[in-house]
């Protein structure tokens, strides 16, 4: 759970870190192996964004204008 500025700043940074990592992959590995390389990353990315969101108070299905 984010509890500060900092702790989102740094969630922010996780989650690029990940990207990129994704990103890589994505480019190197064959379409199969992307699939079941990725799924924990794909995952600890949805978490943390959940993560954000709540921090945020973003609700699921509310418009963001």
């Amino acid at each position: 759970m984010i509890k500060n500025q900092e702790e989102f700043e740094h969630t922010q940074e996780q989650i690029s870190r990940l990207e990129r990592v994704l990103a890589t992959m994505k480019g190197e590995e064959s379409p199969e192996d992307y699939r079941l390389l990725s799924e924990s990353y794909i995952d600890q990315i949805r978490r943390m964004r959940r993560e954000i969101d709540a921090y945020l108070g973003v609700m699921e299905g509310e418009a963001v204008a």
